[in-house]
């Protein structure tokens, strides 16, 4: 009877380190999972562009035109804005509607998570 007492203490003992060593094996594993997909998903960094146009209603889009890609901002009472931008350099194309010109703005330098501010833009008749 002892003997089957001992074997029990040892088998539960036995039992208990073998999960610990998995647990100190496992952990490790999960750290590193964790980190890497906590840090290593992060999105690049964005810029965007902001400005008015002068008068509100003589604009009808407003375009950014980097290399082939092209993006749309909405107007909102002449304001714009174009975020989730890559860092470079745009055009940015007001579709003037009658009696107002369209106008393009060359250059402009867009860098990573800062804001570049066009200001108010005054669309030419």
């Amino acid at each position: 009877m002892p003997i089957l007492v001992w074997s029990g203490v040892v088998g539960s003992t036995f039992g208990s380190l073998a999960r610990t060593m998995n647990m100190k094996k496992i952990l490790p594993a999960v750290f590193c999972l964790f980190v890497t997909l906590f840090f290593g998903f992060s999105a690049p960094p964005q810029g965007s562009i902001i400005g008015k146009v002068n008068p509100p209603q003589g604009a009808g889009s407003v375009l950014a035109v980097m290399g082939r890609d092209t993006m749309r901002a909405s107007l909102s009472t002449g304001n714009f804005r174009f975020n989730g931008l890559k860092a470079g350099l745009y055009q940015v194309w007001i579709k003037g509607i009658s009696p107002y010109r369209d106008t393009l703005i060359r250059n402009i330098a867009v860098t990573d998570t800062n804001t570049t501010d066009l200001g108010t833009l005054r669309l030419p008749r």
